[in-house]
């Protein structure tokens, strides 16, 4: 079945090694700015800006974006705008609005640009919520949220000019009334059918193909050894490679010893699940640690050829056809990356790594503005919190690339 969806504009740093469980606590400067932020202000202090999307104006597209909805009565899944419940304006580095994350009553969150420079919906999810009083987040997400901001806060050191595809996404949406003309406007992906005559758009929806829920700690750990860790049963975190790397497995229900129908796709978890990510640290040499267990993500797929007896599991540099491809093949990839990175003279080393699964990708064409959006759905192996579509970018706005080094473990086959 065809689907749809969305990736990030800045997927960080791609690591050698994912050390990540206790994942990355929030800036702490930044973080208490977002929480003392007053959007107002905000508004009124960069007024002047011709790109500056205000929280109002953000509210506002917020409120005409519409979702999949499912009608439990009818049994048929239809499409519905939702109310907006709260927002969180965050700033780059100059205290100005890089981007409003909002959250909806019915569930499910957006998160909206804050300059017109870069396309107007960098993630979103239909359902869940982005809880703003959560100081730990996956470190994938962290990553997002860090590099995103610092897009959008160089696209205005640089004073880069907007790219035609991304203010053809804005142009003229205040005089779009009806939802139709204004989802084209706004470049959101939805199932309505817009045009007229030969210019219809066109929607590409794959996946997501796994949809589970887990993460490292109890349901997932219960087999591992008691190291006294501040945790149930003094046990350490299954880690974020083991994670991922057993959704997939899960989703192939390979190789055939795993007893498959005990190892619930819920956050439960279950001694069948934890036996299968222990199996899977012990392949990949996991490092336990109380603060965060961390194995190099590339021997995850020499873990799945010689251990668990795949036909092939390559690994490599991030790539968006590689990846592209192998989501419309049904097979989901496994991304890893790093929110730091330290150089002395030519020498790198990255650090405060995650993996986690991406399994869906969804795009759309809008015909009468010629504007394309894609994006892909991460799974960030955090108890299905923060799962959803996210922004990909391909664009290097006059010739800046805003990403770091990427890494996957892709072609997955059993």
């Amino acid at each position: 079945m065809r689907k749809l969806i969305y990736f990030l504009t800045t997927l960080s740093v791609i690591p050698f090694v994912a050390s990540c469980s206790n994942n990355f606590d929030l800036d702490s400067k930044n973080h208490e700015h977002i929480k003392s932020t007053n959007d107002e202000i905000l508004v009124e202090d960069w007024s002047d800006d011709i790109y500056f999307i205000s929280y109002k104006e953000a509210e506002l597209i917020a409120n005409t974006l519409v979702f999949e909805v499912f009608d439990s009565k009818t049994g048929k899944t239809g499409f519905s705008s939702k109310k907006v419940r709260n927002k969180r304006t965050v700033p780059d580095k100059n205290n100005k609005s890089a981007y409003h994350i909002i959250n909806y009553e019915e569930g499910g969150f957006v998160v909206i640009s804050g300059d017109k420079r870069e396309q107007p919906i960098l993630a979103f999810s239909d359902d869940g919520t982005f809880n703003f009083a959560e100081e730990m987040l996956p470190a994938g997400v962290i990553s997002w949220l860090d590099n995103t901001a610092s897009v959008i806060g160089k696209i205005r050191e640089e004073s880069i000019e907007v790219v035609n595809d991304i203010e053809k996404s804005y142009d003229t949406t205040s005089i779009y009334n009806t939802p139709c003309e204004m989802q084209k406007a706004l470049g959101n992906i939805l199932a309505s059918k817009c045009g007229d005559g030969d210019c219809q758009n066109q929607y590409w929806n794959y996946g997501p193909y796994i949809n589970a829920q887990w993460n490292q700690w109890y349901g997932f750990n219960n087999t591992l050894d008691n190291i006294g860790c501040n945790s149930i049963g003094g046990r350490p975190p299954s880690g974020c490679v083991a994670t991922a790397i057993g959704q997939v497995m899960r989703y192939h229900q390979h190789p055939d010893s795993y007893n498959w129908a005990a190892m619930p796709l819920t956050n439960s978890g279950s001694n069948s699940v934890s036996q299968l990510l222990e199996d899977i640290g012990n392949a990949v040499n996991m490092d336990y640690s109380c603060d965060g267990s961390g194995a190099e993500t590339s021997d995850g797929a020499t873990a799945l050829r010689n251990t668990f007896g795949y036909s092939t599991a390559s690994f490599g540099n991030w790539n968006h056809t590689t990846t592209k491809s192998e989501i419309l093949a049904s097979r989901p990839v496994i991304l890893a990356g790093h929110t730091d990175k330290s150089c002395f003279l030519w020498w790198c080393g990255y650090q405060n790594g995650h993996a986690w699964v991406c399994e869906g990708y969804r795009s759309t064409f809008y015909c009468e503005i010629g504007v394309q959006t894609t994006h892909y759905y991460m799974n960030w192996g955090w108890g299905g919190t923060y799962n959803g579509y996210y922004a990909y970018n391909g664009w290097k706005p006059n010739g800046y690339d805003f990403k770091y080094n990427k890494r996957m473990i892709y072609n997955i086959k059993p």
